[in-house]
């Protein structure tokens, strides 16, 4: 109730930007990932709703799924699987319906010689015609701990990273859906570059693409923004903040870098 009214406040107080960061801080992890999801499947653009559900799932376990899930029920009255089904066609929506209904192994971190037995599978399956039915099946079947042991132990053995094999072979495959299984691997195997890169392009240019800014600052500030603020600045050589402060204003600024903070 306290936080309901918080939030009322909030938006009466508040405006723009500003407003959309504070609140969207404020919520709580599940509800914030629900809400994302939700506006992502309501977006024009099916490519858009794919790269950030892509973004949402590939780093959750099956609890965290559940939980956004039921907060997803809760706040829309709807269920998730329904809005994926109605938003979302062919192998993309098969990707993310399985992905909530697979149960992922909470086990023991995984053994090197099955790492490395399930990077050998999967490099027969980026290094060849797409079969889109067994990588869904090998991307869901495990939890993303597992899953980033996996593609540690496939660039250990092959010397790359797996998205750069993968994007190289997929080409000629269906565009959404091997674009949104890119972003997966790149979430699950060098997921600050890939935010870097993200955040760059959301403020390059001319206008700002301030959903992208806040939801990636807002979801990351209390996991890895730092590793990201790290790989931002040593791939464009210029900082995160400073980038904000040049592309925000007033209030809204002020709010976002005392999320990112200061820089080392």
């Amino acid at each position: 109730m306290f936080e309901e009214d918080l939030c009322k406040v909030i938006k009466s107080k508040l405006h723009f930007h500003f407003k959309k960061a504070v609140l969207m801080w404020m919520r709580d992890p599940f509800e914030r990932d629900a809400r994302i999801l939700r506006k992502a499947l309501r977006a024009n653009r099916s490519s858009q709703r794919s790269y950030v559900l892509a973004e949402v799932f590939s780093t959750k376990s099956s609890d965290d799924l559940l939980s956004t899930a039921k907060s997803y029920h809760s706040l829309y009255k709807r269920s998730l699987q329904t809005d994926i089904e109605a938003s979302l066609s062919g192998s993309c929506q098969k990707l993310f319906m399985q992905y909530l209904v697979r149960n992922k192994s909470h086990a023991v971190d995984l053994e090197q010689h099955v790492a490395e037995e399930k990077a050998n599978m999967l490099h027969k399956l980026v290094s060849t015609d797409i079969n889109e039915t067994s990588l869904i099946e090998t991307l869901t079947s495990d939890d993303p701990r597992q899953l980033c042991r996996v593609l540690d132990a496939y660039k250990s053995m092959y010397g790359r990273d797996i998205s750069e094999v993968f994007e190289e072979n997929s080409k000629k495959g269906n565009t959404e859906f091997c674009k949104t299984v890119g972003i997966i691997f790149r979430c699950l195997s060098c997921s600050e570059n890939y935010f870097a890169k993200v955040l760059y392009k959301s403020m390059k240019g001319t206008g700002t693409d301030d959903d992208t800014l806040i939801r990636i600052i807002v979801t990351h500030a209390e996991t890895d923004l730092a590793h990201i603020k790290a790989a931002f600045v040593q791939r464009y050589k210029v900082s995160l903040s400073s980038m904000i402060r040049s592309d925000t204003t007033y209030k809204y600024r002020k709010f976002l870098l005392a999320l990112v903070g200061e820089d080392s």
